[in-house]
């Protein structure tokens, strides 16, 4: 008799305790519905979860009761102390009972708690941010940049709303005491990438003043930054760039004209790129001087629009510049023929070109005449070939380019 009511009593405290995430649950659903009791049953001791669920719900569904909401929270920061995230809960509560500094001391414990934890960190930031302390919020986006680097395009979507100035925000952001080693030069390397994402230049260029040598030499992060400032028609900021990273010195306004290095592919060297058709690479096997020339070979099977050799070229506004160079032509088919040409970059457009030259020819020198506006800081060299709708319009050939040069042109009677 004793056994069976034993067995009775332990049934009976299994289905109670099988059912009490069902009835924690239930009281849940109950108040995300707005179908409360009127009196608020009292949380189970077992059960540490349960007050932060309930607390949370009742602030974003409703019914906003304050006194059940405020003991709810306070009751799971009591049983779970060390949760950084129910203390954000109360900071998000008493900003919307207007304590406005009882949150802080709320957001203060929960940073102190987690202080390395991405997600709080920005739900911090955002509270803070609400709260009107833009300093604050900055400061907290600053350790949440140093502990996830990646998530810079996020965080300069707020930063730069709450801070206008770039070199400030960048105090803000990176300090210059950082005491983390390593972490520095990877948060300068992500803050680059989202201010080029955002084409933000401003933002690029105070990021640019605290990126370590070493950053710099990295191509991911050099030649989309100098592209940014030729966009900007920044030319002090783009040559100081690539100055640093390809260390060479800039003696000639054209860059490695003779192809005597290997090209960078990007920045203020030459852009080189294949299409469907015609292959272009640097060839030491034919040059007119030095080592190694430029190569185009077409390859007879496309009309190609051809214009995927070119580079840019930092220039004085309101000057008058030589283009120079030699070239050499071997079968060059088609009556469209192949030719260079230099346009200026910018809203103020000007254009110039050789004839097109067809067949073949040993080497030969160039030279033609750019006119800069005086809103002009940048102009571009391309080696063109363009389509034409004769019946001989696949290209075939090769064309040979080599010691490339810009010059200005001091004597105004040389400019007719």
């Amino acid at each position: 008799m004793l056994a069976a009511s034993c067995l009775v009593l332990v049934a009976g405290a299994l289905v109670f305790l099988g059912t009490l995430p069902w009835r924690s649950e239930r009281l849940a659903t109950a108040i995300e519905t707005q179908s409360m009791p009127k009196t608020l049953p009292e949380i189970p001791p077992w059960d540490h979860k349960l007050p932060r669920l309930l607390g949370r719900k009742m602030f974003v569904f409703g019914p906003y009761l304050p006194d059940e909401i405020q003991h709810y929270l306070e009751t799971s920061v009591k049983n779970r102390p060390l949760h950084a995230p129910t203390w954000v809960d109360l900071a998000e509560f008493t900003i919307r009972q207007g304590d406005i500094d009882k949150a802080h001391a709320y957001l203060q414990v929960a940073t102190g708690l987690w202080p390395s934890r991405s997600k709080l960190l920005w739900r911090v930031a955002m509270l803070q941010a609400m709260m009107g302390d833009n300093d604050r919020a900055l400061a907290t986006l600053g350790k949440l940049l140093a502990v996830a680097p990646p998530q810079a395009t996020q965080v300069l979507g707020v930063a730069r709303r709450l801070q206008p100035d770039a070199d400030q925000l960048m105090q803000n952001l990176l300090p210059s005491n950082n005491s983390k080693a390593g972490v520095a030069p990877k948060m300068v390397a992500h803050v680059l990438h989202g201010a080029v994402q955002f084409k933000d230049a401003p933002l690029a260029r105070a990021a640019w003043k605290r990126a370590p040598p070493s950053l710099r030499r990295q191509r991911k992060i050099a030649l989309p930054y100098i592209q940014l400032m030729i966009n900007d028609a920044d030319s002090d900021a783009a040559q100081a760039a690539w100055g640093a990273f390809t260390g060479y010195a800039m003696k000639e306004i054209v860059f490695n004209g003779g192809f005597e290095k290997p090209l960078l592919n990007g920045g203020l060297d030459w852009r080189v790129r294949d299409e469907d058709g015609a292959v272009s690479r640097r060839d030491c096997t034919i040059q007119y001087q030095g080592s190694c020339s430029l190569q185009v070979q077409f390859e007879g099977t496309r009309n190609v629009d051809f214009f995927h050799v070119s580079q840019i070229v930092a220039v004085i506004p309101g000057s008058t510049y030589s283009v120079r160079g030699y070239w050499r032509g071997s079968d060059i088919t088609t009556r469209s023929g192949v030719f260079v040409e230099a346009y200026t970059l910018g809203s103020a457009r000007r254009y110039a070109r050789l004839p097109a030259k067809r067949k073949s020819w040993n080497w030969q020198p160039f030279e033609f005449a750019i006119e800069v506006p005086v809103e002009t800081k940048f102009v571009q060299l391309r080696v063109r070939r363009e389509k034409t709708d004769a019946l001989d319009r696949n290209i075939s050939g090769h064309v040979w380019l080599d010691a490339v040069s810009l010059k200005p042109i001091e004597d105004s009677r040389l400019r007719g």
